[in-house]
């Protein structure tokens, strides 16, 4: 039997941060002592499967489809789902830690709508996503230091609210950027461009993002040490391209093309396009990378000599 009253979950909240403020309210447990007494084991509401949410609805009260919204759930072999898209499991990046400190002191207040209680949004965690949609500012982000942040838990991997304030102070103003317009809207079942809606939603953000990339930087440059705001501004500038399908793509090679050109270097295809043709080219894993692969491929021999 679900626990009375009933606790509605936050808009955007995430699951994990549902069932931590559950069992914060009705049992007075944290969050791990919790699942222990349910007999749900943690590494289960982090990418759940079907009877994980079957189990959950039966104690939280919460419907199976409204659980589906607050999660990415596990299709096996690196896969998720959320909503409607069937994503890679790099779209949900449960190696970083990210947050708006705006979102979290506002949380703190006795008369949010979260009472009180720090509240992990869903949409942090997509890789693609990182700045706020409510308060137009970079989100905090940085690599999980022990497994257990895996489950996002705000009150654990945020720091202090003194601390969070001063992080606030030094942020200045980041439009989310049209990639992440773009995301969020396709997830929330309105449609887009058609050449991106034809494939998998993390395809057309990567493939957005690693354009922008060899726009902005340097065809080479060491994707490690681009920054959150460069990844952020390289996806607005890879869609403003992509969006446009095959049309804008060729312009962009054509760009990059033309910036070879000028600058009288010497190389083929790999000199050109640098990161986004190794990418293409020589990946390390099965993944696919989505129809922008063969668009470069006709480009290539459109404008190179090659070999029979």
């Amino acid at each position: 039997m679900p626990m009375q009253p009933f606790l509605p979950p936050v808009i955007n909240e995430s699951l994990t941060s549902y069932i931590n403020r559950f069992s914060m309210v009705h049992y007075n447990m944290d969050f791990r002592s919790f699942l222990n007494f349910v007999e749900v084991p943690q590494g289960g509401v982090v990418s759940p499967n079907q009877e994980v949410l079957q189990s959950l609805e039966g104690i939280l009260g919460v419907k199976v489809e409204q659980l589906k919204t607050m999660t990415f759930c596990s299709l096996g072999n690196s896969k998720r789902t959320y909503l409607s898209e069937e994503v890679h499991s790099e779209f949900c990046n449960y190696d970083m830690i990210r947050f708006c400190p705006q979102c979290l002191l506002e949380d703190g207040c006795d008369n949010s709508g979260s009472m009180g209680v720090r509240t992990g949004r869903i949409f942090w965690r997509i890789e693609h996503v990182r700045t706020c949609p409510e308060h137009g500012i970079l989100l905090f982000t940085r690599k999980k230091q022990t497994r257990p942040e895996r489950l996002q838990l705000m009150s654990e991997v945020a720091p202090d609210d003194a601390v969070l304030r001063a992080m606030l102070a030094k942020l200045k103003p980041e439009d989310p950027s049209d990639l992440q317009d773009y995301i969020l809207s396709r997830l929330g079942g309105e449609k887009g461009p058609a050449w991106l809606d034809g494939q998998p939603i993390d395809l057309a953000a990567k493939a957005c993002e690693m354009l922008g990339i060899v726009i902005l930087f340097d065809v080479d440059v060491h994707l490690p040490s681009l920054t959150q705001s460069e990844l952020h501004r390289a996806g607005h500038v890879g869609f403003s391209y992509a969006s446009r399908g095959e049309e804008g793509l060729n312009e962009a090679f054509n760009l990059l093309f033309e910036r070879f050109k000028e600058k009288k270097l010497k190389g083929a295809q790999q000199k050109v396009f640098g990161k986004l043709y190794k990418w293409l080219q020589f990946k390390k894993n099965s993944k696919p990378t989505g129809p922008i692969k063969e668009v470069l491929r006709e480009y290539i021999l459109d404008h190179f000599p090659i070999p029979p």
